[in-house]
């Protein structure tokens, strides 16, 4: 399974990466690290949690 993000969801998701890094450094890296992932997850394993 693949996907792509609406653009204005790509848009808001390094917004918010950006936000988290201006807390933090690396903060911003680990949120779109972790958005991947269960991404990548749902992606590998659509009937996981129907």
């Amino acid at each position: 399974m693949s996907f792509r993000f609406h653009p204005e969801a790509l848009r808001e998701l390094g917004e918010s990466a950006m936000y988290y890094e201006k807390l933090q450094a690396g903060l911003g890296e680990r949120f779109v690290f972790n958005v991947e992932s269960a991404i990548r997850g749902v992606s590998e394993n659509p009937l996981a949690s129907p």
